[in-house]
């Protein structure tokens, strides 16, 4: 993701662009396009791997920011990067219970309705003024544009598929994805 920002124009650097802080919401973190600061929250970071989850579902914000120059305060723009973030990283509805007791799920669990129902959950935790249902609603208008969206890694990377990402970030490496038309 970092060399698909720096190819754009975009760098980043850590030490300026991430940030670890108590939160006052159940959240794991977030990204501030203010400031344009990935926000770790520290008492909701349960393990490494959970911590390197939530930063790379914040730097698909922090992506989308860089290559399209979104508006966040557009609610359809925020639905389309929220979508973005959860398709990109590794959707599971584990975890996403305990910090959403009063949202029902539906029983199969798809890797779309997983995308849909947490994109949702994200702009109605995030805006108090819009309901659940007025979520589903937004993220549906864009959806399928948005999840057939699949820059900078050009898959799903679905639970699994760990080792082709890895196998992708070596082969890209030292090199500009962009340049080899991989994505």
């Amino acid at each position: 993701m970092t060399k698909a920002m720096s190819a754009l124009g975009c760098d980043f650097d850590p030490k300026r662009h991430v940030s670890c802080e108590k939160c006052s919401k159940i959240v794991a973190g977030g990204y501030d396009p203010s400031t344009n600061q990935i926000v770790m929250c520290q008492e909701n970071a349960m393990d490494t791997r959970f911590c390197e989850g939530t930063m790379a579902h914040e730097m698909v914000h922090m992506f989308d920011l860089c290559r399209n120059k979104m508006d966040f305060s557009n609610i359809n723009h925020l639905a389309c990067t929220e979508i973005r973030a959860y398709n990109l990283t590794p959707c599971l509805f584990s975890g996403f219970f305990w910090r959403n007791p009063n949202i029902a799920i539906p029983v199969k669990h798809t890797h779309k309705q997983c995308v849909r129902y947490k994109a949702a959950a994200s702009i109605a935790m995030s805006r108090t003024n819009i309901t659940m249902d007025q979520a589903l609603e937004i993220v549906d208008k864009v959806f399928d544009k948005c999840y057939a969206d699949l820059e900078p890694l050009g898959y799903i990377p679905a639970i699994g598929n760990y080792e082709k990402a890895k196998r992708l970030y070596r082969t890209y490496e030292n090199q500009n994805p962009y340049e080899l038309g991989a994505v």
